[in-house]
Formats: C-alpha cells, sequence, structure tokens
C-alpha cells in the first residue's frame, strides 16, 4: 500500500535502494532525523520512506502546519526540515543530499522575517523582489537558520538512540508510518513521547 500511495503521490515508481552500504545507511538517518524531529515536535505526518523517486533518496511526507503561521509553528517546521542533515552529523557524516531542504529552509526563514515574526517589521515582497529581500535579509535568515539547526541537533542528540532505532528501522523496512515512528520512540524511550 505505502509503495502504491507514493507513485500516486509522485507519479513515478520508487527506486529500489539496498538496504546495506553507506549511502543507503546516510539515507536512512537523515529521512528518521526529519521523521523523529517532527514526532517529537508534534508536527503531524503520514510517512517517513527511504525509496527515492525521481532524484529524491527518500522523504518524510509531512502535513505542515495546521491553522495559522506563527512563529513557534514555523520554528517546529524549520527544526523539522533541518532535522535531516542534524541527524546525519549525530549518526553518519554530513551529505550533499540537503539542497531541497535547505532552500525549503531559508523560505521558512525568509517567511518568519516577511511576516513580522522575529522581530515585528511586516514587509510586503512582490516575487520579482525576492532575491533583493533575501539579499538584504541574509544575516537575519542566516541567524534563524543556525538557531533552529542547534535545536534541531540538540533535539535529536537527547534522543538519539530512538533516532538510530527509527534509521535502522528505515533502512531495513523503507517506509515507516507516523505511528510506527512513535510506537518505536516511544519503546526506546519508556513509554516518554519525547519532550
Amino acid at each position: 500500500f505505502a509503495e502504491a500511495r507514493t507513485v500516486v503521490l509522485l507519479g513515478e515508481d520508487p527506486q529500489r535502494t539496498s538496504g546495506d552500504g553507506r549511502d543507503a545507511w546516510i539515507t536512512a538517518v537523515h529521512e528518521a532525523g526529519h521523521a523523529v524531529t517532527a514526532a517529537l515536535l508534534g508536527i503531524p505526518f503520514v510517512q517517513a520512506t527511504v525509496q527515492g523517486v525521481g532524484s529524491t533518496a527518500g522523504f518524510v511526507e509531512h502535513l505542515g502546519t495546521q491553522g495559522f503561521a506563527t512563529e513557534d509553528s514555523l520554528s517546529r517546521m524549520l527544526e523539522m526540515t533541518l532535522g535531516g542533515r542534524a541527524a546525519e552529523s549525530i549518526l553518519a557524516e554530513p551529505s550533499d543530499g540537503v539542497q531541497s531542504d535547505f532552500e525549503h529552509a531559508t523560505e521558512l526563514a525568509a517567511r518568519m522575517i516577511q511576516l513580522g515574526l522575529v522581530d515585528g517589521t511586516i514587509f510586503a515582497v512582490p516575487e520579482e523582489g525576492r532575491k533583493e529581500f533575501m539579499l538584504r535579509h541574509r544575516e537575519k535568515i542566516e541567524g534563524i537558520l543556525s538557531n533552529r539547526m542547534t535545536a534541531a541537533r540538540t533535539l535529536l542528540t537527547r534522543h538519539r538512540i530512538a533516532l538510530e532505532a527509527v534509521a535502522e528501522a528505515l533502512r531495513t523496512q523503507k517506509v515507516l508510518f507516523e505511528a510506527d515512528i512513535r510506537a518505536i520512540i516511544a519503546e526506546r524511550e519508556g513509554g516518554a513521547d519525547g519532550k
């Protein structure tokens, strides 16, 4: 069912990835980082998979923020987005498979600034002025990203045993649903929900 759902969502058959090897482990660690961060921060998601599609080695299908975007909800989304790289730095080694994560995180940080969620100043930025906006607020964006990366790394370091267990399960099972991941976290942490 999960494989068919992936085909419907992305329009392609999942790649058959091997469950062993360095790249498979890094992919599992990366996706586990996103999924464990989402679970611990209360961000609803559907599944995490290491069955790549197209140029993607794996993904976590999350449901995004529910309701109005707030500083807290966007900060949690940033942590989840950066959780893949944070996990790599804890259990593997940083890889080049984070470009889309970094692009998305940069957009979220810029949105926080634009909405006045950082310092109270609200900016209306037409699409054609986006690049200039990003350059003008580069230091703020970098500060937000650095802060959220530190928070993601701290969270995952505190829950390293659960992170490693989810990564191993992803490597062997290829697809895990939110309930599976929450069960692994609870089992590894004695029933704690993580916070």
